[in-house]
């Protein structure tokens, strides 16, 4: 029998983990006013606007099988709207504040922590399922749809199968 894995599988695995942590819950209420919305797959015509932040997108990716490790590796995006920025460690409206001394673009801090917290949720479940995430590439990016900051991950996860072993996640 050929041993194969549908990307799926792994991405409903942790798209229930990500809607269970109480962690991104209770981040999301206090930056954001509202829990975040999970999607599973993407409309690449069609991002969602500022209306569905935050949110979390998990999306199949691409997989090896056919020889040890079989690799399989999974798109993660998460994206938040943050009009505000510290001014001198006060927040206020994004505005222009040419006599500052600090101005720091908050929802860059906030999108590139809620992504390690994302990652850390999913690499907590992937342990426990016994298949580590190892290997991440991550990427916070600017967008142009102010106030949105949009972060974007794909995880690796590589399985190294026991003889005869029926593959699960």
């Amino acid at each position: 029998m050929e041993m194969t894995l549908p990307l799926w599988s792994i991405c409903s695995k942790w798209l229930t983990a990500l809607e269970q942590s109480n962690e991104i819950q209770e981040f999301c209420q206090a930056n954001y006013g509202r829990a975040p919305i999970f999607l599973g797959g993407a409309n690449p015509r069609q991002a969602p606007d500022e209306d569905f932040c935050p949110y979390i997108l998990v999306m199949p990716g691409r997989k090896s099988e056919g020889s040890d490790p079989l690799i399989y590796t999974v798109g993660v995006a998460w994206v938040i709207a943050q009009p505000n920025v510290l001014v001198d460690g006060v927040k206020k409206p994004f505005n222009d504040y040419s006599d500052a001394k600090e101005i720091i673009i908050s929802g860059m801090q906030e999108c590139d922590e809620f992504g390690q917290m994302i990652f850390e949720v999913l690499q907590t479940c992937a342990e426990e399922i016994g298949y580590p995430i190892s290997k991440i590439e991550y990427d916070i990016s600017p967008v142009t749809a102010f106030p949105q900051f949009a972060g974007v991950m794909l995880a690796t996860t590589n399985i190294e199968p026991a003889m005869g072993e029926v593959l699960t996640y």
